[in-house]
């Protein structure tokens, strides 16, 4: 039922009710370490993901939430593929790119290094994720920040933002770069999951066809001008890789601008909405009636009473609401109400 719920999402109908996202754990549940960047990057993978697959089994998978997990190795993994070292903190929580002093010209091509540890690393742990759990778990989103935000990777925020200015025609050429990789990893992470076999599983959501989530964080800090000139060819190029069922992560207030423009994405389907600290998501009902005017679809995340509210604007059948709930019954009394006011 719950696949059938989310294709009916996917082809923008509804059958009983919007979709809804919870997940919690069992009240006896026994969690194992499964690891995080670190480990994904440099530990046993076969250990990590046979944790995985035993978490899993220790919660409770609520509307149409299904078993998946985050196979990124950073956050800024595909400069890493194309050679470029990351810092490690202290405590291995996180990493980033070290930017080259070098201008950007001096960077290009950018390109996939076929024996880069890292990229071989990324297919293992997709190909043995595909062998360990049997399509019941489902890797999550694969870390695209690609397009600019490749570039923002190799050469750091204010220089990008420089080279707009200073040579612009060299970033072109850097995003096409970006592009040609963007394709590259789709087609070989899809075939290394085995997604063509098991299904498609991004925000939680399963697809019968590809699906994924683009981004641009680095749209914050443009304006929609240079959005349109450079940002929005390669999200269009990205859209028209995967198909009809692209999900456009949208992170924080500085990114709202650029809401017309993402209206025009080919084959964009839904946008989810990362809030900034101390605001919600009911604060946006304007701009998320705006999207669904478009066909859009939107991720609404917010407490029963918010949910009751924004459900009275918002169209059923372009929403995912996420419950901000403290445990399973709550979860059934919200998911009671959307059923029968929908």
């Amino acid at each position: 039922m719950a696949i059938k719920r989310s294709e009916a999402f996917w082809n923008r109908d509804m059958i009983d009710r919007p979709l809804m996202m919870g997940c919690f754990r069992k009240p006896d549940a026994q969690l194992k370490n499964e690891g995080w960047y670190w480990e994904r990057c440099f530990g046993d993978l076969d250990t990590i993901l046979s944790n995985v697959l035993h978490n899993c089994s220790q919660k409770i998978y609520m509307g149409e939430s299904m078993p998946g997990y985050w196979t990124s190795l950073g956050t800024h993994e595909i400069a890493q593929y194309c050679g470029y070292d990351v810092v490690w903190p202290e405590d291995k929580e996180t990493n980033w790119c070290k930017h080259s002093d070098k201008e950007l010209e001096e960077l290009l091509p950018l390109k996939i290094d076929e024996e880069n540890y890292y990229w071989k690393r990324s297919i293992e742990v997709f190909e043995k994720a595909a062998e360990i759990w049997q399509g019941r778990v489902f890797p999550m989103s694969y870390d695209f920040h690609s397009n600019m935000d490749l570039l923002l990777s190799v050469r750091g925020d204010a220089n990008l933002c420089m080279d707009l200015y200073d040579c612009p025609e060299v970033v072109k050429r850097g995003l096409e770069d970006a592009c040609a990789i963007f394709e590259k990893m789709w087609k070989t992470f899809v075939a290394a999951s085995k997604s063509e076999e098991y299904g498609y599983y991004q925000f939680k959501i399963y697809s019968e066809k590809p699906s994924t989530i683009l981004a641009c964080d680095f749209s914050a800090l443009i304006g929609k001008e240079m959005f349109d000139e450079f940002a929005l060819p390669c999200l269009n190029y990205e859209s028209e890789i995967i198909g009809d069922r692209v999900i456009y992560h949208w992170d924080g207030p500085d990114a709202l601008k650029h809401v017309d423009s993402l209206m025009t994405i080919r084959n964009l389907h839904t946008l989810e909405y990362t809030c900034s600290p101390g605001t919600r998501h009911y604060q946006f009902l304007d701009v998320y009636q705006k999207v669904q005017s478009h066909g859009k679809g939107i991720v609404f995340e917010g407490t029963p009473e918010e949910i009751k509210a924004a459900s009275k604007v918002l169209k059923p059948n372009l929403t995912i609401y996420v419950p901000q709930v403290a445990n399973v019954s709550e979860f059934e009394e919200v998911e009671e109400w959307l059923t029968k006011n929908s």
